[in-house]
């Protein structure tokens, strides 16, 4: 991922509801783990197979935390991210656009994939 859309990516999830109990202190009056990190280890654990112990050692931050907030990311995801990058074709020439690119890829009659399957093809 590029420099600048992390940046952007961290720019809307710091100003999204679903993360504002990383804004505030916690009961004890300590101030929360920078929210750039957690996310930081959310793309990792998810783009290079860390484990959430993995990501406690390169943040310095509790694993427990990042567990946390990784299941908020994915919601995230899932009501913001996923509407606004994840297009499904609705015409018959948007299927044939892509099948050429699945068909040289060994997935004969796919039109597309969105759960990534085809990487693993290719």
């Amino acid at each position: 991922m590029p420099y600048q859309s992390f940046r952007d990516l961290l720019e809307e999830v710091d100003e999204h509801e679903l993360f504002a109990r990383w804004k505030r202190c916690d009961a004890t009056g300590s101030p929360p783990s920078p929210i750039g990190l957690l996310l930081l280890g959310s793309l990792r654990y998810m783009g290079r197979g860390l484990t959430f112990d993995d990501v406690e050692e390169y943040m310095a931050i509790d694993e427990e935390t990042h567990r946390q907030f990784f299941h908020v990311f994915i919601r995230y995801g899932e009501i913001v991210l996923f509407p606004r990058y994840v297009v499904m074709p609705r015409a018959a020439i948007d299927f044939h656009t892509h099948r050429a690119e699945f068909t040289s890829g060994g997935l004969w009659g796919c039109g597309y994939s969105s759960d990534a399957t085809n990487v693993v093809m290719w």
